[in-house]
């Protein structure tokens, strides 16, 4: 590759075309004498005379250069490129998408705090007393840098709970779970890990936390408020909507324990399951259940989870295999 010399654009005459650069390395000359200069034609300038580089020439502008012959043997300059410019140029692109990106951070922040809307329809069961089922519509709030991400991060956190034997349990995570998962979250949020892999893992911490806290209360209630608190369970699906990542996208996790199910209705009429079902009769379930004892048999037309009482007396239990 031949190397590239530097120097000062003494002129140019941008209507004609051509003009004249002085080397930096040119020898020095008396004040009467004339420096060595190199003729530079447009057509050898970088990028062509519609380029940058010709728009910024100009008398004094420091160029790089390959040295050249005209057909008449004579030296002249090739691949002009007016040094700095690339840099210059670069700079400013990467200052435009910035700002452009954190125009567009900043819009998808105030999404999550004021722009999302939600509905809720329920319908108790003929069979039911009470509605057992709960759900949280959660307030859209600032949860500052998740991770690695290095971006202020909004989030914004929904779920619904489907309560069995009674409304203690699914009424219980509708009122904690949030809390829980923020809580692990000021945990999880300094990790070295971007910022998926936080909220992911603060979820996690915040059903397990839920599920110990329900068990430590109802352990300490007695009489039939301790039986009724422990005969009761829920599942739960929730979504996190979060944001900006690391891309500056918006995000959604979806975790859940039982069969309540997330579906993504597109605009198109089309919808995405978004959640995996917790059946007895799924394979991964059944070993699971197998494994700590348990058993999966069908019972009044669905499968479900066969535990034996201290007793050893058979139960029926949910059509289930996770719960709260």
């Amino acid at each position: 590759k031949q190397k590239r010399l530097e120097g000062r654009v003494r002129w140019f005459d941008k209507e004609k075309g051509f003009g004249k650069i002085v080397p930096l390395d040119a020898k020095k000359v008396g004040p009467l004498e004339t420096p060595e200069e190199i003729f530079v034609h447009r057509n050898q300038i970088e990028d062509g005379p519609d380029g940058d580089n010709y728009a910024a020439l100009s008398p004094g502008a420091l160029v790089s250069y390959e040295l050249s012959k005209q057909d008449d043997g004579k030296p002249c300059a090739a691949n002009v490129r007016v040094q700095g410019f690339a840099k210059i140029v670069q700079s400013g692109v990467k200052s435009a998408v910035g700002a452009a990106n954190s125009a567009r951070e900043a819009k998808l922040r105030q999404l999550l705090l004021q722009g999302v809307k939600s509905g809720v329809f329920q319908e108790k069961g003929h069979k039911k007393v009470l509605m057992e089922d709960f759900f949280l519509q959660g307030v859209s709030r600032e949860v500052g840098t998740l991770g690695t991400s290095g971006k202020e991060a909004a989030l914004s956190l929904f779920s619904v709970m489907d309560g069995h034997g009674g409304v203690s349990c699914s009424n219980f995570v509708s009122l904690n779970l949030e809390r829980n998962v923020l809580d692990c979250l000021r945990e999880q949020k300094k990790r070295d890990a971007n910022s998926e892999q936080v909220l992911r893992s603060a979820l996690l911490a915040g059903f397990k936390v839920t599920e110990h806290s329900f068990q430590q209360y109802a352990n300490k209630l007695e009489g039939g408020a301790g039986r009724t608190w422990a005969s009761s369970g829920s599942t739960c699906c929730a979504a996190c909507f979060f944001g900006p990542d690391e891309e500056g996208r918006l995000r959604l996790l979806v975790a859940n324990v039982g069969d309540s199910r997330a579906v993504l209705g597109k605009k198109d009429g089309f919808a995405v399951r978004l959640s995996v079902d917790h059946k007895p009769e799924v394979a991964a379930e059944r070993r699971r259940i197998e494994q700590q004892g348990g058993t999966v048999a069908q019972f009044g037309g669905a499968y479900r989870v066969i535990l034996k009482s201290g007793r050893g007396q058979v139960a029926a239990g949910l059509s289930v295999a996770r719960s709260f």
